[in-house]
């Protein structure tokens, strides 16, 4: 069932009603809501913007769709450049010290747990004297 609602495009909401059986011949009628959330991605371009070595440096990470808020991690085994951080919030930055094109993976997670990982890469040019 997850990979059916996985494969909906747009957010809707959906209520109905729906007779219940009570005690002998009475019934009853409760409403149900469900709630279909666009699937969760990342909508930040894999190419980040470019960073200078020895310069300051932050980009924000974003998603969409699924359940807010977001929890952004970096993949187990990759590495940032060094000086960089990324933080929960999604937030890239720092003062990368290396030149050097770098890529890494990251994830989002939303608040029911469905996560997404995609591919990243951000260069950093020797800065121009």
């Amino acid at each position: 069932m997850k990979k059916i609602l996985s494969t909906l495009l747009l957010a809707c909401l959906v209520a109905f009603t729906s007779p219940a059986m009570a005690k002998g011949s009475d019934t009853a009628t409760t409403t149900f809501t469900l709630t279909i959330n666009a699937p969760l991605a990342i909508s930040t371009p894999a190419a980040l913007p470019g960073g200078v070595a020895g310069a300051s440096y932050a980009v924000t990470l974003a998603a969409t769709g699924g359940v807010p808020p977001y929890t952004w991690s970096l993949n187990s085994g990759s590495t940032l450049p060094a000086g960089l951080t990324l933080t929960s919030a999604g937030i890239l930055s720092g003062t990368p010290t290396t030149a050097g094109t770098y890529s890494f993976g990251i994830t989002v997670t939303d608040s029911k747990l469905s996560l997404v990982k995609a591919a990243a890469s951000v260069k950093v040019p020797v800065p121009v004297k």
